[in-house]
């Protein structure tokens, strides 16, 4: 697993892992950390992101991705 973005809401543990190859952004929630997760939801379903990210500003969560350097608008 790569990339897994951990992070605590409430006293309890979430995960965003890498799942580009699913096409999806899944979350999910400690059952028994830091050994045991539980898929709680598919956040977004096809599409292609890497390391995603979680940042919460006044109570609203942003994902943030980075784009593929493949796919990049931008020179790299």
């Amino acid at each position: 697993m790569s990339y897994p973005f951990i992070f605590k809401e409430n006293e309890q543990w979430f995960m965003i892992p890498e799942t580009r190859q699913d096409s999806s952004v899944r979350l999910y929630e400690s059952t028994d950390f830091p050994n045991k997760w539980q898929l709680k939801k598919k956040l977004l379903e096809n599409v292609e992101l890497l390391d995603t990210t979680i940042h919460k500003q006044e109570g609203t969560y942003y994902l943030v991705v980075p784009e593929e350097p493949e796919k990049a608008t931008y020179p790299v």
